[in-house]
Parts: structure tokens; sequence; C-alpha cells
């Protein structure tokens, strides 16, 4: 269950279930997919490629990403970007409901999953950390932001970390 790749499995479901309009919901499992050859392939010193090179291994953008994630940093700042977006994402979900891309069982399903993947990994809630620092810097810090709003995020926020 803690699985990283297990985990990716529920969400390529829900992504799956929310349609080919939300193209962008694939660039996490993208993401995903490249840091897991790119592993493989540094394991073997060579490039993991399928018997046509594409699409099956993403052998072009293995061979494309191979030297520059064969340094640690490089990889744990994609892995955090990959978090970040999953995290994104559940907002642009709600979003594009409203504009009929979306709808209200693969919103619920994305945040369930998005609760189980916050209670088994520490990468999640790092990047929920970073949402909640920025959404404080971008907005819930300023002078013109209401007293109500504030209040209202908190206590949503708690309600949140008691439910994890």
């Amino acid at each position: 269950m803690v699985d990283e790749n297990f985990q990716m499995m529920g969400y390529a479901a829900v992504t799956a279930m929310v349609g080919a309009r939300n193209l962008v919901m694939y660039i996490p499992l993208i993401i995903h997919a490249v840091l897991v050859t790119s592993q493989i392939s540094l394991k073997r010193s060579q490039p993991v490629l399928g018997r046509l090179g594409f699409i099956p291994k993403l052998g072009f953008v293995t061979k494309m990403m191979e030297p520059r994630l064969g340094n640690q940093p490089a990889r744990n700042k994609l892995k955090d970007t990959k978090h970040d977006m999953e995290v994104y994402l559940g907002f642009y979900l709600i979003i594009v409901w409203f504009l009929g891309w979306s709808h209200a069982i693969a919103i619920m399903l994305f945040w369930q999953m998005m609760r189980v993947r916050v209670m088994v990994s520490p990468e999640c809630q790092k990047a929920w950390g970073r949402f909640d620092q920025t959404l404080h810097r971008v907005l819930l810090d300023k002078a013109f932001c209401p007293a109500i709003v504030n209040t209202g995020y908190d206590k949503v926020k708690t309600m949140l970390v008691g439910m994890a």
C-alpha cells in the first residue's frame, strides 16, 4: 500500500475516469513513468527501450531525461513537482466541473485517493505543506484578504488535518 507504484495505479484509474478532455491529469503519471524507467536504466547502466523505442517504455523521453536524472537533487525536484501537481489538480477538477469537463464522482474519488495518499506518503504531506505556504504567501497573509476567509481556511485546514 505504501509503494508509490501501487498508489499510482489508483491515480491512473481516477485519471482514466475523468476523461480525455483533461489531458493535464496524465502529467503526474508521465513524470512517474520517467522516474521509474530512468531508475531502471541507471541500475542497468543502459537505456530502457521498447522494441520500437517509443511509448511502451517511454524510450524517447527516458533517453532525453537520463543524463539529467542521474543526480539525486534533479530526481527529488521532479518528484516534488509530481506531488505538487497532484495537489493542484484536485482544485483544477473542481474548477473545470463548472465548465462541464469533469463530474462529481471523479472529483470525490480523486479527493478520497489524495486523502489516502496523504496518510501513507510523506512526499504528499510535504506537497500539502508547500501548498499551504504558497496560499498564505499569495493570498491569506495579504492586507486585502478578509478575516472571514482566513478564519474559514483555518477551520477547514484543522478539520482536514484531523481527518488524516
